[in-house]
């Protein structure tokens, strides 16, 4: 057993009458692990509150070492959303039961929250975020495709659960992960819209969070302009490459 957890909760994106197929985030990330990538994934779906609150607490009673949460469902900003009847879950409601959980574990070292325009909450995200046990956030501020955003938490997935527990205390080290991870796509892709049906490229639809590490310090920091830097060579909201500045934390 690796050391390694990845705990997919996912609402299932469309009714049957409508896919019967069904796609699902499980598969690219079972071929993750089948591929040898040192982590274990756990899945399980969920419909509303009780059946989200329910699949949490299955989740949580894996015994690897650390776990990040990967958070699969449509998203409208405010709730995460489906197509499938039930109603729709608060997004407050849900971060709150994820982050009550990190509160009281130690394993859990990052969210993903895979959902439409729930990036657009940094309030909420960083508030709940506060005083918990987790490391990183990542969530997105557009309505993204669903294989392109697929890939790119692939892609993230796969380099934070490489990292030792000593980087996460490390700010220059997390950037970097996170860069790595998305130095692989194209940052002027055009793979989201916003809520003008406006065209929004990768650079500008993703977000990260970290928490700071070390005793007495849990503050939370957005580190996308960080990480855009170092992975792409300038910052999100800059236009002209060759005149963005940096200067590192």
């Amino acid at each position: 057993m690796t050391n390694k957890a990845l705990l997919i909760v996912e609402r299932p994106w469309s009714s049957l009458s409508d896919s019967p197929q069904q796609c699902s985030v499980l598969p690219f990330f079972q071929s993750m692990e089948r591929m040898g990538e040192l982590i274990s994934v756990y899945y399980t779906s969920f419909f509303e509150r009780e059946g989200f609150r329910a699949a949490l607490n299955h989740l949580m009673g894996h015994n690897h070492k650390r776990a990040i949460l990967y958070v699969a469902a449509h998203g409208d900003g405010i709730h995460l959303t489906g197509n499938d009847g039930a109603p729709n879950l608060r997004l407050t409601t849900a971060l709150a039961e994820v982050f009550a959980h990190a509160k009281v574990t130690k394993n859990l070292d990052g969210v993903i929250v895979g959902s439409c325009f729930l990036g657009t909450n940094e309030a909420t995200i960083e508030a709940l975020f506060e005083g918990t046990g987790l490391r990183w956030v990542v969530a997105y501020q557009a309505a993204v495709e669903w294989l392109p955003s697929m890939l790119v938490d692939m892609k993230i997935v796969s380099h934070m659960a490489c990292l030792e527990e000593k980087e996460f205390c490390c700010r220059a080290a997390m950037i970097e992960a996170f860069a790595e991870a998305l130095s692989l796509f194209n940052p002027v892709c055009e793979m989201a819209e916003d809520e003008d049906e406006e065209r929004v490229q990768l650079k500008d639809a993703v977000r990260i969070w970290i928490r700071s590490a070390g005793k007495g310090n849990h503050r939370v920091y957005e580190i996308t302009d960080e990480v855009a830097v170092s992975a792409w060579g300038f910052a999100t909201n800059d236009q002209d490459e060759s005149s963005t500045e940096f200067e590192a934390a």
